[in-house]
């Protein structure tokens, strides 16, 4: 896993640590190549499912966790970890079990959610 984390600004927390995600994905038993980027701003949570192509030979998963405003954190760590992360495994389990030329493993897949309730 291939982590990048923006410095955060006062008043602004990350809703995930990466060593909880790197735990759900061993856990789950995810292997494929999986970049996460941690942006310093406002935004849903997304992961992109690519398939190799001609530039890059592998699978890979692209994730991106943007920052919670600090006051509302406790709340976006309990929905990320009790609601968002088991659905982003569950998608890419979906995903990973059909085989390698199915149609769906073929193409570029997005998952995105939000953490404000």
């Amino acid at each position: 896993m291939h982590i990048s984390k923006e410095k955060l600004p006062r008043g602004l927390s990350y809703p995930l640590k990466s060593g909880a995600l790197e735990k759900a994905f061993s856990e789950a038993g995810i292997t494929l190549d999986c970049s996460v980027n941690y942006i310093a701003r406002p935004g849903d949570v997304t992961a992109q499912f690519w398939p190799p192509n001609p530039n890059v030979r592998f699978e890979r998963i692209y994730i991106t966790i943007y920052a919670v405003a600090s006051d509302s954190v406790e709340n976006a760590r309990a929905r990320m970890q009790g609601n968002v992360l088991p659905k982003l495994v569950s998608f890419l389990l979906e995903i990973i079990v059909l085989p390698p030329n199915s149609p769906i493993r073929r193409e570029k897949q997005t998952f995105q959610r939000s953490l404000i309730s």
